[in-house]
């Protein structure tokens, strides 16, 4: 809505800007839009995402993520003759998750703390799949959780069996921040932009990713503004038009200082 509007207003306006580019992506909470973004042919050299909340964020760091997938093969037996037999696989389940440090899960972290978030469970006595988001704006402590991942599934597989636990991790994104140092000029100047419009600005770690990020590792420096949003991925998620009028004029005030003084 934010870019709709902002198309509208630069021309009627004789708003001053140089080449200008505007692209829509899926986000990456519903797909991989990002990674097949033809950055060379976008042609430009550096770039903001509008996929934050309230007016006046501007954040340039984010998680590290990885995706965990976990099949527990177990062995069904009769529970009348079970005994010394049978291994069920949610028992299993439960035990893998009993040994992830309970202090980093989502509702006890906040800030730059890391966590293993358990998302889904499925399964019977024979088999369980569980699901895992693994998130750090640390690299080392990122990398760390994912081997406590790769430990837990040998300690159990000595227990149980060879080809009980089989994990799985796949690296989703990683944080910005090394990216977007080369050209702080873009978070410099989103600040300025902001203050000139008498929004406070937001500085935040992003608990959560971005197109961005992705963006950023394939050559186009793209920290994350604000759209106006609140309590997003919930129940009371909401936007409000007075916010994303806000937020409009931030772009628009972005675009007028890149015109005036290039960085």
């Amino acid at each position: 809505m934010a870019q709709h509007c902002l198309v509208q207003m630069i021309k009627p306006k004789n708003i001053p800007h140089g080449k200008i580019g505007i692209a829509f992506t899926p986000d990456e909470e519903v797909g991989k839009g990002a990674k097949l973004f033809d950055v060379k042919g976008f042609g430009v050299e550096f770039a903001y995402t509008v996929d934050g909340g309230e007016e006046g964020e501007i954040t340039y760091e984010n998680f590290n993520a990885a995706e965990v997938s976990i099949e527990i093969q177990g062995v069904s037996v009769h529970p009348g003759s079970a005994k010394n037999k049978m291994v069920n696989a949610l028992n299993v389940a439960f035990e893998f998750n009993d040994m992830l440090p309970k202090g980093e899960r989502p509702e006890h972290t906040e800030d730059y703390e890391g966590f293993y978030f358990l998302r889904n469970i499925n399964g019977d006595s024979e088999k369980a799949v569980m699901a895992y988001s693994l998130r750090d704006h640390n690299r080392e402590l990122f990398e760390g959780k994912k081997a406590t991942i790769k430990l837990i599934e040998k300690l159990l597989n000595e227990k149980y069996g060879k080809g009980t636990v089989e994990v799985t991790l796949t690296d989703r994104y990683k944080n910005m921040l090394e990216a977007i140092k080369p050209h702080f000029h873009l978070v410099e100047n989103a600040i300025a932009a902001t203050k000139n419009l008498e929004v406070t600005p937001l500085i935040i770690p992003m608990r959560g990713g971005t197109d961005g990020a992705t963006l950023s590792y394939m050559g186009l420096a793209c920290p994350n503004i604000g759209t106006g949003g609140y309590a997003y991925h919930g129940a009371f998620e909401h936007i409000t038009a007075e916010g994303m009028d806000r937020c409009t004029g931030i772009i628009i005030e972005i675009i007028k200082g890149y015109a005036l003084n290039r960085h």
